[in-house]
């Protein structure tokens, strides 16, 4: 039996998307694994790019992705300076030549305006808020438990344990309505100096809010200045980062 030759598939072409600005640049910097970077024009807007296989960019190596990650969002950077740029995620890739970049352009034209009107003049920044509850359950002036400490003093070993259940779980709900009060409080304040907030998940057991905040380069100072007064308040503590690339708003 003759054993069919086996056929190799073609290589597909593709075109790695880094971002879309709102103006024509003129690109010398290199992207991942030191492709060459260029940009693709339509209209008054161009997509960031470099050509690649169209297929992910894939490795068993962490430190290999991390490179990737890193000199994908060192072209961002560039592309940043002096324009604004929509960010779009790592390994984004559009299948076929230039033509198909600039097709995707046009489709969404529209939508790519709009975002970049939102996010004109804008930074993103991470706001992590925490705090302290052994701190603050001490500062707590709560009637009932006062009495139920002054009546534990007064029982033997064995009823003790069950006051001490029964204060540890008032005391949780007082934290639990105090923790909603400081959120709704603290969310109000960050407001008054963002554009747009996304409340996040808790990543920590201390963590108390955490933000992802679009906020206008001229009111930066001032949400700085608000920020340092809650991180100066007894039992709270705030971590402050960035500016990034506004991904959490496009």
């Amino acid at each position: 039996m003759v054993e069919k030759p086996e056929v190799k598939k073609e290589k597909q072409e593709g075109r790695y998307v880094y971002c879309v600005v709102d103006k024509a640049v003129n690109f010398d910097t290199a992207g991942i694994e030191e492709s060459k970077v260029y940009s693709i024009p339509y209209k008054d807007i161009c997509a960031i790019v470099h050509a690649c296989e169209a297929k992910p960019y894939k490795s068993d190596n962490n430190e290999e992705v991390k490179t990737w990650i890193i000199s994908h969002q060192k072209v961002i950077d560039k592309a940043s300076q002096g324009t604004t740029a929509i960010p779009l995620t790592f390994d984004m890739i559009i299948k076929g030549s230039d033509n198909k970049v600039f097709e995707w352009l046009k489709k969404e034209y529209e939508n790519l305006k709009k975002k970049i009107e939102k996010i004109k003049g804008k930074q993103e920044f991470g706001i992590q808020i925490f705090w302290n509850t052994k701190v603050i359950a001490s500062k707590l002036d709560i009637k009932v438990i006062k009495e139920l400490k002054n009546e534990m003093t007064k029982t033997g070993k064995g009823k003790a344990y069950f006051y001490e259940q029964k204060i540890k779980n008032i005391l949780q709900k007082e934290l639990e309505k105090k923790a909603d009060q400081y959120f709704k409080d603290f969310y109000s304040l960050i407001k008054k100096y963002s554009d747009e907030i996304k409340v996040e998940k808790l990543k920590e057991d201390n963590m108390l809010a955490n933000f992802s905040c679009l906020v206008e380069r001229n009111k930066v100072k001032e949400l700085g200045i608000e920020l340092d007064k809650i991180n100066k308040l007894e039992g709270f503590s705030v971590r402050f980062t960035g500016p990034w690339s506004p991904y959490s708003f496009v």
